[in-house]
């Protein structure tokens, strides 16, 4: 009976379709069970639930989301157990006509329609015999398989605590781990076929007594710049381990997906439940994780869990990856992808723009007096310059010739330009512009350094927020004003806040935040 994943789809369910012919038997207790001679053939459907997901997403303690709801198909081969229960739920439940732990076998055509019939050499055949009836299902099929047939509570409590009906400790093979997927469908009765009124149908809902836990191995692979592009990757993304191998879940030896996940079917825990194991990765290394605890209840009969490791182990392949914002970037000047955070190295700065800004007429020079022929981005500090302290634009006024704006401090992108006007003319006298060149940790050599940012700069520092507080290690901008580089029409500059919208003409004796970028 394989797995299949399904994305998201609500309500898709496996129809089989069995009508089982042939005469009535001639068994004791025949006269029993009602009017003969309203014998009808029945047809029966079986519908499979799918798996659940648990509404927790967890990661492993060896560090470092759920996912598809997975549905179950009966393939060729599968045997179910089916009693039929007269006066069901009374002191005069009865068995009928000796379909008691009766096994049926499913056989898949080509064409993919599917057929149940009674093991080879059984002469059952099933009849609709009078609406007093009930049905009992359960899969896989075993030999000597007894309930409590008088309250559907105690059918399930003895089947799911049957000890032929426990798990396997090996679920390594497709056979063992279908095997150890425990279904009831309980209780069913006749009805009317829609497609033919002298026909009944009986329609068996399995659902899952035990549950399902998945292992998600996740590994690094390198990552390589697109063509073109003079930025290094320090370090790669987290994929699925392909490598990975042998896993153990919860002392359960698991089965290997073709998706590269691995399964075990566990029975529901009556208390809290940690899940943990092992795998082997590449180079035969062993991976032991630990999760999270689930308390008592959470992995229900048909929930599944999964339980993503993420390791810092590269394992095979490579990836071109383009620049994102979000990235981490590095004292060396490296880049770390954005959504890898098991790497450690240290991190300056987050990438806020790819590419260059259309408008930035800078000439860029990196730290080693070496032209910047191609810009591949810009990175902001994780923290505001001046030890978060608030700090004077200047303390002079500087006639920047056309690199201000009297009506809007977003049109100018030259905040390196305007940095280097600032320096040449005495950075003492221009506070803001100094804590920014001086903000340590420094930028890489290769880069243009840190600089005091323009209007237009700020606005994407503030448009690109969003993603960049995702990341632990950047901190928030203050809710008060920063300064940015570019001058009103009367010397003095703008202030503009990275929270909201609010941006104001200020005097450059004020004090005000200030946050430094670099170009990379």
């Amino acid at each position: 009976m394989p797995l299949k994943n399904k994305t998201f789809l609500s309500n898709i369910c496996l129809y089989t379709f069995l009508i089982l012919g042939g005469g009535c038997t001639d068994e004791a207790g025949m006269e029993n069970i009602g009017n003969t001679d309203r014998r009808i053939p029945l047809t029966i459907s079986a519908t499979v639930s799918r798996y659940t997901a648990i509404d927790k997403k967890n990661t492993s303690v060896t560090r470092t989301p759920i996912e598809n709801d997975y549905t179950t198909e009966f393939s060729d081969g599968d045997a179910i157990g089916i009693f039929a229960l007269r006066n069901f739920e009374t002191p005069n439940v009865a068995t009928i006509d000796g379909v008691y732990n009766l096994k049926l076998v499913y056989t898949k055509a080509a064409d993919g329609t599917g057929s149940w019939a009674p093991a080879t050499g059984d002469t059952h055949a099933l009849y609709s015999y009078d609406d007093n009836l009930a049905y009992v299902a359960y899969y896989p099929y075993r030999n000597g398989i007894t309930i409590k047939q008088d309250n559907k509570a105690e059918i399930l409590k003895d089947l799911a605590n049957n000890a032929k009906l426990q798990p396997a400790a090996d679920q390594s093979t497709s056979a063992a781990y279908t095997g150890s997927d425990l279904m009831m469908a309980a209780v069913a009765s006749p009805t009317v076929d829609p497609a033919n009124a002298n026909k009944k149908m009986l329609t068996l809902k399995f659902e899952h007594l035990h549950a399902l836990l998945v292992l998600k191995p996740m590994g690094l692979v390198n990552c390589v710049p697109p063509a073109g592009a003079s930025f290094e990757y320090a370090g790669g993304v987290l994929r699925l381990d392909v490598t990975a191998k042998d896993a153990t879940i919860n002392g359960i030896k698991a089965l290997r997906m073709d998706d590269g996940t691995f399964r075990a079917i566990v029975p529901s825990p009556a208390g809290d439940f940690v899940p943990a194991g092992s795998y082997l990765t590449k180079g035969d290394k062993t991976i032991l994780y630990t999760g999270t605890s689930l308390t008592a209840g959470k992995l229900a009969a048909g929930k599944y869990y999964t339980q993503q490791v993420e390791t810092a182990v590269y394992t095979n392949g490579s990836i071109t990856r383009a620049l994102q914002v979000g990235d981490y970037f590095c004292s060396d000047g490296k880049i770390i992808p954005g959504e890898t955070s098991i790497i450690k190295r240290t991190y300056i700065g987050l990438v806020f723009k790819v590419g260059r800004f259309t408008a930035d007429d800078s000439e860029y020079v990196n730290g080693n007096g070496e032209p910047m022929t191609n810009i591949n981005g810009y990175t902001v500090a994780l923290k505001d310059a001046n030890n978060g302290a608030a700090i004077k634009w200047g303390n002079k006024k500087f006639a920047l010739d056309s690199n201000r704006n009297g009506s809007s401090p977003y049109g100018y992108f030259n905040g390196f330009k305007i940095t280097q006007l600032l320096k040449a003319d005495g950075i003492g006298n221009y506070p803001a512009a100094n804590a920014c060149i001086s903000y340590s940790p420094a930028a890489d050599a290769k880069t243009s350094g840190w600089f005091f940012p323009a209007g237009g700069q700020m606005l994407e520092l503030r448009n690109t927020r969003g993603e960049l507080i995702k990341k632990t290690v950047f901190t928030n901008y203050n809710s008060g004003r920063y300064w940015q580089s570019v001058q009103n029409g009367s010397g003095d500059s703008w202030s503009v806040g990275l929270t909201n919208g609010n941006t104001t003409q200020s005097y450059i004796s004020t004090a005000y935040y200030v946050r430094p970028i670099a170009a990379f």
